[in-house]
């Protein structure tokens, strides 16, 4: 008797934490340990990088007049960033809606064939936009930034 998982039941998901945290350069991130991890239950590796962009998922975006763009998070609001992984060990970022910030913040899934590793909350609580990209993780005065690991896509927001 076979028990084998096929197409979207594989097994997709980080198999240990990646250690994000703010990368060397202030608006960008890192992964400070290597992280391994499955797509459609393959395994693939991610060697340590000081720095990486925020580099938009292709074809996903919050305004459907301007995909493929992330958009700025007015004073006031926060909203999630999930960071995916393909098969290559590229990353790439996909924008969650904005909501008010404090709010809890809803995670946007992986494409098929890549596996979500992390989500980065940004709670803008200052006086002015957070410019995704441009604005540093760490700029302080009412910006706050949460790592988080993840093994799979929440589920909930974060």
């Amino acid at each position: 008797m076979s028990s084998q998982l096929q197409g979207a039941n594989a097994l997709t998901m980080a198999i240990n934490s990646g250690a994000l945290a703010g990368g060397s350069t202030a608006s960008q991130f890192t992964n400070a340990a290597a992280i391994n991890y499955a797509i459609n239950g393959r395994f693939f590796n991610r060697g340590i990088i000081a720095s990486q962009a925020l580099v938009i998922e292709p074809n996903t975006g919050i305004v459907p007049t301007a995909p493929n763009t992330l958009q700025s998070i007015p004073a006031g609001r926060a909203c999630a960033f999930a960071v995916i992984l393909d098969s290559a060990g590229a990353f790439t970022v996909a924008q969650g809606d904005i909501v008010e910030a404090g709010s809890l913040c809803p995670v946007p899934q992986a494409p098929a064939g890549k596996a979500i590793v992390g989500a980065i909350k940004v709670n803008n609580a200052s006086g002015s936009a957070f410019v995704p990209g441009t604005t540093a993780f760490n700029v302080g005065g009412g910006v706050t930034t949460t790592y988080i690991n993840l093994a799979q896509h929440p589920g909930a927001s974060v």
